[in-house]
């Protein structure tokens, strides 16, 4: 207990010292949050006064979406609820196949209630979730632990789903809105005027001739693999272009889980991968890769990841494979930090604004959140052609989301993957002290569980545990040292601290550059 207090006690310093930077980026938030409400109330009075001069502009959108994936189509919903008139652009209407975007964890969970679409969770076969079970070759049996709980004593509960059949729920929703128009085609160009972005050039699906849209918004949610993220952001080609690493994905008939209603993670040896189920009878395999694309990937499944699954995965994967029922699929990853925008009159959305590693699952969550922000930020604002209460609402926005939850989230993310992938000799050590960690129960699992479930995705709270876990290894590296290597464990707690730190550290300064103070 005195060790714990004093872990405690250290922790807490140590955060406050290395807080303070980002207190007083908090405090200059807050001179901007203050100004972009007077000019949000200055041209609130301008709008109104133009609105009831010219009545016909009316009929033209407010906003246009281009994509209608589950970002996309979120935010046509309620900001067409707000009162917003919306054009939608898809290139294809029909269901989409992708491979990722299936799970939701309970801080996104909450966040689409807010939104009021959890009925579009319904009549598809979405999977709850009650919390997660990893194997891991540190322990024996698997470490198995349930979200948090609310003030009922309740789970509070994440899904996962068939990510195609969740997509057609949600276009389902916003295309019952009346201030919504949807429009199958594919948007080839933005219109720019006086530096400005005004709207979008488009082609019909199936036709050849070019059409033109305005709108004094342009929302840009096509992905992580974005057409026109490039053309708008501050960061330099090889984030935008290069994969950090690599994910094989195959859906797999499996009738039965390990622990029903929870997600699996293999943390093993040469693979980290997860698997939750998609529908009442097939289960979803993801396994990561490093930044060397794999190549014959049958091979590689049968002779690197079949043997590092558990026996429950490796009696129906094998004998799948040689039959030649299961489809391989590999898609590479991106980690891009959130950054400013170089034209007003544009917004990116979910992966195209930012993305990170499939590892937590958690795209889905930091996008609803970013959605949930720009409602409460938009409701403020009756135009949204004033560039300057747009740009102020732009940078508002980025310093809210990264206090709120983008931060933590996307940190956490990339160092999982990181200390999973590495073989580093002091990343490994900061693997076995972060499991035994985490074993320790208590606040130890607690609050990097708040976390990873999107509940309290707070920078304070990911910045005091990770602290916490690297004066955990330092001790457990000198308690479990036989009497000769003691010397040797001494010096290793300093060392993991500085690597884990060059890891964390580099992260979270990417995550700070995306706004102006």
């Amino acid at each position: 207990m005195e060790f714990v207090a004093g872990i405690t006690i250290a922790s807490l310093v140590l955060v406050l010292i290395l807080s303070l930077p980002y207190i007083l980026g908090g405090f200059l938030g807050l001179r901007g949050v203050t100004k972009m409400k007077r000019i949000s109330g200055r041209q609130t009075h301008q709008r109104k006064l133009t609105g009831n001069a010219n009545g016909a502009l009316n009929s033209s959108p407010e906003v246009i979406i281009v994509g209608s994936g589950i970002m996309g189509s979120v935010m046509a919903t309620v900001l067409a609820r707000d009162g917003r008139k919306v054009t939608v652009f898809e290139r294809d209407m029909r269901q989409p196949d992708r491979i990722v975007g299936e799970t939701i964890h309970p801080g996104g969970i909450e966040t689409l209630a807010k939104l009021g679409l959890t009925d579009c969770l319904s009549g598809f076969g979405a999977n709850r979730l009650d919390g997660m079970v990893i194997h891991d070759p540190n322990t024996k049996k698997p470490l198995d632990f349930q979200y948090p709980r609310d003030k009922t004593e309740r789970i509070r509960v994440g899904y996962s789903f068939h990510y195609g059949r969740f997509v057609m729920s949600l276009r389902k929703a916003a295309m019952a809105e009346n201030n919504v128009t949807y429009i199958e085609a594919t948007v080839t160009n933005l219109l720019e005027e006086k530096h400005r972005i005004v709207g979008v050039e488009y082609k019909n699906k199936g036709e050849q001739t070019m059409n033109t849209l305005k709108a004094p918004l342009t929302v840009i949610a096509d992905g992580a693999f974005s057409n026109f993220r490039k053309q708008f952001s501050t960061l330099n080609d090889e984030i935008l272009t290069k994969p950090s690493s690599y994910f094989l994905g195959m859906r797999i008939k499996k009738t039965s889980d390990f622990k029903d209603n929870h997600i699996e993670g293999f943390w093993c040896n040469s693979i980290a991968g997860v698997s939750y189920r998609t529908c009442p009878e097939t289960v979803r395999l993801l396994a990561l890769f490093g930044t060397n694309k794999p190549q014959n990937l049958q091979q590689l499944v049968m002779e690197t990841i079949v043997p590092e699954l558990p026996d429950h995965y490796k009696e129906v994967v094998g004998p799948a494979l040689e039959a030649g029922s299961v489809r391989l699929r590999l898609i590479p990853a991106y980690y891009i930090p959130s950054a400013p925008l170089l034209k007003p009159g544009i917004m990116l959305l979910g992966d195209a604004l930012s993305s990170r590693s499939a590892i937590t699952g958690s795209g889905i969550t930091s996008g609803l959140k970013d959605i949930q922000l720009w409602t409460d930020i938009l409701k403020e604002m009756d135009s949204l052609d004033d560039d300057e209460a747009m740009a102020e609402s732009l940078n508002w926005f980025q310093k809210k989301r990264r206090s709120s939850h983008a931060l933590a989230i996307n940190v956490l993310a990339q160092c999982i993957q990181t200390v999973l992938l590495s073989k580093d000799r002091y990343l490994s050590k900061f693997r076995l002290g972060a499991f035994h960690y985490v074993m320790s129960g208590g606040e130890c699992l607690d609050g990097p569980l708040r976390i990873f479930s999107c509940l309290e995705p707070r920078p304070g709270l990911l910045l005091y545990h990770f602290l916490r876990v690297n004066l955990y290894t330092a001790y457990y590296l000198l308690k479990s040292a036989p009497w000769y290597a003691k010397p040797l464990a001494l010096l290793d707690g300093p060392l993991v601290f500085i690597r884990s730190s060059l890891m964390f550290f580099s992260l979270w300064f990417a995550e700070s550059k995306a706004v102006k103070n």
